[in-house]
């Protein structure tokens, strides 16, 4: 059991180092215009505008998109893959949890970790 109680605080320990994170997935889209003459829209060799990158996240039941400069997709794929990470620890936290309630040992969880 001191084991479990161990790994806890390890995790938690964790949670506090992680850095910035941000939910959702970038995708890469290129589009037709509309215009008549545009290169995009030509019959035997379009050549579609783009590559526009969207970020597209959902927060609860709401879903948003936010649409990236080519610059700022490196950092965001950083936040995306910290957020990952937190949801990693999280569920092996809430795992933990579970464990050392399964053996019965509901007030020690809450006071040593």
């Amino acid at each position: 059991m001191e084991g479990e109680i161990r790994k806890i605080q390890d995790l938690k320990a964790q949670l506090l180092k992680i850095g910035p994170f941000h939910p959702g997935k970038i995708t890469t889209q290129y589009i037709r215009c509309g215009k008549k003459d545009c290169r995009c829209n030509h019959p035997k060799n379009p050549q579609k505008h783009g590559p526009y990158y969207i970020l597209s996240y959902s927060i609860g039941k709401k879903t948003s998109t936010v649409f990236l400069k080519e610059h700022e997709v490196p950092e965001a794929q950083k936040w995306l893959e910290g957020y990952h990470g937190f949801k990693n620890t999280v569920e092996a936290l809430v795992t933990a949890y579970v464990n050392l309630a399964k053996k019965g040992r509901w007030k020690m969880a809450g006071r040593h970790a």
